[in-house]
């Protein structure tokens, strides 16, 4: 994967088109993850999808919650370079990192991100890649000759496996590599001359096939039964089968270089990005290679696209200049599946009387005095606010109030709101009251009810286009205790 700067309220923003309900979707609502004080170059799950390690400049390496963004634990060493790669093996023991440094390769203990040992043989590192059968990766780079180079080392013996490819006269120059989901093939594309993809056999170090194409290959990408291979170029992805090197599609759409490529899980869907500032990403079926949805909206370059390996998260590494400018630098794009199953904090208050989810643990508050007990839950999280209170009477109230209270907040709230609607819902046998309406190019949804001696005030505030999957799971998820 390849690595002007750019203002990220394009991510609170981004939209959807060709959105076709029998194709998978992302909500264009997205988890943030900070903590890179600087561009984020590449990202990898874990094979459970519970945590996302991503990497960058500023020598970072972060792993941090597959579920809510939240940062677990990191890695920094500011004397060594940049963190350009990084690849886990096939039990998420180990992580395998590349750069630009004379201890440009580490292993690294997956669970901590402790150092294992280094490797110093390459000048430079484009890209690397763990087998998925094995303890094996594959290092794309510079030697300390300048000369380009493939070589397999073994994590376990910190020993050279063999070498696929050197540099000779020419200038063919190796950029990125990926295994065979078999473990049998490593693929290269090529870029400046004799540019296409070269896989190799693993077990004998030769060629195997040859792939020509007219354009540098930036990327590339198995599908999951081995079928295919994509390469990412100027302007398209190619994809081709691997047992003939028969193209099978040309994927149009993304303008400028296509840096990063990723089949989905089921090998149905193929994600790209890139150099295109017009969208986050784009996403095709693999069977006719027609477009099934773009996350449209101005942005920086993507370095790095990862599907979880449920299929239903999309992490996407940006090119920013990090947490100084207080940015996004690592999203988590999600299906309403993968939202609906993501591991949210429960409020649970007797006092309260309340039960309600929140993505992570809300700031809660409690005061009152002799006629009423106010509980206070707010949240900013990933282009979402949530604000809730909860107001006891303390003591006996009417129907009629009831009633007045809710509609004099709805009047009230009503005449700030561009195109409001008022929508009743009905919340264990008693009706609340839903108001929604737009508010400086933001979605306000409030909730209103008052059950008992009990009145709820509930409000989530987002920049999408419409509803996200993270405020109807809010919403839904309320209840007395």
């Amino acid at each position: 994967m390849k690595t002007i700067r750019f203002i990220f309220s394009f991510l609170l923003v981004a939209g959807i088109s060709s959105v076709f309900a029998q194709h998978l979707q992302f909500s264009s609502s997205y988890t943030e993850c900070k903590g890179h004080r600087t561009t984020v170059n590449d990202v990898e799950f874990s094979p459970d999808g519970k945590i996302l390690y991503s990497c960058g400049g500023a020598y970072q390496i972060i792993a941090f919650n597959g579920d809510n963004g939240s940062q677990l634990f990191s890695f920094t060493d500011e004397n060594n370079g940049n963190i350009h790669n990084i690849s886990l093996n096939n039990d998420g023991s180990l992580l395998v990192s590349g750069g630009y440094s004379n201890k440009n390769i580490r292993v690294h203990n997956a669970q901590n991100l402790q150092v294992v040992y280094t490797i110093k043989d390459f000048y430079s590192v484009e890209d690397i890649c763990f087998s998925p059968v094995n303890n094996d990766f594959a290092v794309v780079g510079a030697l300390p000759n300048n000369k380009q180079a493939i070589v397999i080392y073994n994590a376990d013996t910190k020993a050279k496996v063999k070498t696929l490819f050197v540099q000779g006269s020419n200038s063919s120059l190796p950029m990125c590599l990926t295994y065979s989901p078999d473990g049998k093939y490593v693929a290269a594309g090529f870029a400046n001359e004799s540019t296409g993809i070269v896989i190799y056999d693993v077990s004998t170090g030769n060629k195997y096939r040859y792939i020509p194409h007219s354009l540098d290959i930036n990327s590339l990408g198995y599908s999951p039964d081995g079928q295919y291979i994509a390469g990412g170029s100027k302007d398209e992805i190619t994809i081709w089968n691997t047992s003939n090197g028969n193209q099978v599609h040309s994927l149009s759409g993304l303008e400028s270089y296509v840096l990063t490529v990723d089949f989905s899980p089921d090998g149905k869907y193929i994600v790209g990005a890139g150099m295109d500032h017009s969208c986050v990403f784009k996403m095709w079926e693999v069977s006719t290679g027609s477009l099934v949805q773009s996350m449209d909206k101005h942005g920086p370059d993507i370095n790095g696209l990862k599907f979880s390996p449920d299929g239903q998260s999309l992490a996407v590494a940006l090119r920013t200049y990090g947490d100084a400018f207080e940015v996004t630098t690592t999203a988590i794009f999600k299906t309403g599946e993968a939202v609906d199953n993501s591991d949210w904090y429960k409020v649970a208050s007797s006092k309260a009387n309340l039960r309600l989810e929140f993505p992570v643990a809300p700031n809660e508050e409690t005061s009152g005095d002799q006629y009423y007990g106010y509980y206070d839950y707010t949240l900013s999280h990933s282009g979402h606010t949530y604000q809730v209170r909860v107001t006891e009477y303390k003591y006996d109230v009417t129907s009629s109030k009831r009633s007045e209270t809710i509609n004099s907040k709805i009047n009230s709230y009503k005449t700030k709101l561009t195109n409001p609607q008022v929508i009743s819902v009905n919340i264990g046998g008693t009706t609340a009251k839903d108001l929604i309406g737009t508010k400086s190019g933001a979605r306000y949804h409030y909730r209103f009810a008052f059950i008992g001696n009990m009145y709820y005030y509930m409000l989530v505030v987002n920049r999408s286009d419409g509803e996200t999957a993270e405020e109807t799971r809010f919403f839904n998820s309320f209840s007395q205790y």
